[in-house]
């Protein structure tokens, strides 16, 4: 059907983090490996005017660190997304999503995140240009065993990178998310760095 996409994601993961304590959030100090959450997701888009919905899929679980001690729960994602190339340099892409978590088997439930992100790009040629994001995540209040976190907040993100397609399947990107804004969440910086290859069917 022309422009539906059924998509699958299982990304490994390898993160460091460390932070101090703030408001109600503990401070951390870990690192974890592993294959995360594996996405499945239908999504239909308009390709004349560059705009499409979509909705997402977690599948309830990972490996490595990611599984430990128990298998994270599911969640559903739904949202739009934006992109067009405006000028032979110029590439702007946006997305407004809205995920539901679901509780644990220790009947906790992370807090539903409204999401809302912009990436103007500088195009140097066809293979690769230079962004700076700007995400927007606002979480709801977590809960335990039916009872509220009150540890709702938001959090904006500038996200300064570079991305690359070395083959028509290969690519790679690079970022450097630093936290501007935020309550009841950590005030962060640090490196993403990312191949990514795409196998069609």
């Amino acid at each position: 059907m022309p422009g539906l996409d059924v998509e699958a994601f299982w990304a490994f993961e390898m993160s460091s983090f460390k932070s101090d304590a703030i408001g109600p959030i503990p401070a951390q100090d870990n690192s974890s490996s592993g294959f995360g959450q594996p996405d499945i997701a239908v999504k239909y888009a308009m390709m004349d005017i560059g705009a499409g919905a979509f909705v997402d899929y977690t599948l309830p679980f990972a490996t490595g660190d990611f599984a430990d001690p128990d298998q994270p729960p599911m969640a559903l994602a739904f949202g739009v997304v934006y992109t067009k190339l405006f000028m032979p340099k110029f590439n702007l892409t946006g997305l407004a999503q809205y995920k539901l978590n679901f509780e644990d088997k220790g009947n906790f439930k992370a807090g539903n995140v409204f999401s809302l992100y912009a990436k103007p790009e500088f195009r140097f040629n066809e293979f690769g240009g230079a962004y700076l994001g700007v995400r927007y995540d606002m979480n709801g209040e977590s809960e335990a065993n039916g009872t509220g976190g009150n540890d709702d907040g938001y959090l904006v993100t500038l996200l300064p990178g570079w991305n690359a397609t070395w083959l028509p399947n290969v690519a790679t990107e690079v970022n450097v998310p630093l936290t501007i804004l935020g309550k009841n969440s950590l005030s962060t910086w640090g490196i993403n760095a990312a191949v990514y290859y795409t196998l069609g069917l």
